[in-house]
């Protein structure tokens, strides 16, 4: 009898939506950064290696009180 692997791929999201149910394995992007859901979860993303695990941070948005990242096209980061 073969064992079953359960999800294997990933689900890749998009932004992330306040009250969706994500399933385990989905990919989303919250406050510019991407998470991974560890389990069926609809908490809100951060890297709190129970719900979801950081995948990629992202690049901080430049504000009238920060300092951000001018690209050559002039748009700000």
């Amino acid at each position: 009898m073969a064992a079953s692997l359960g999800k294997v791929a990933l689900t890749v999201s998009r932004e992330y939506v306040i009250g969706i149910l994500y399933k385990e394995k989905t990919i989303v992007t919250y406050n510019g950064n991407t998470y991974c859901s560890l389990i069926d979860t609809a908490e809100t993303p951060s890297d709190d290696g129970v719900n979801w695990k950081l995948w990629l941070e992202g690049v901080p948005v430049a504000t009238t009180e920060t300092a951000g990242k001018v690209k050559p096209d002039g748009d700000t980061i």
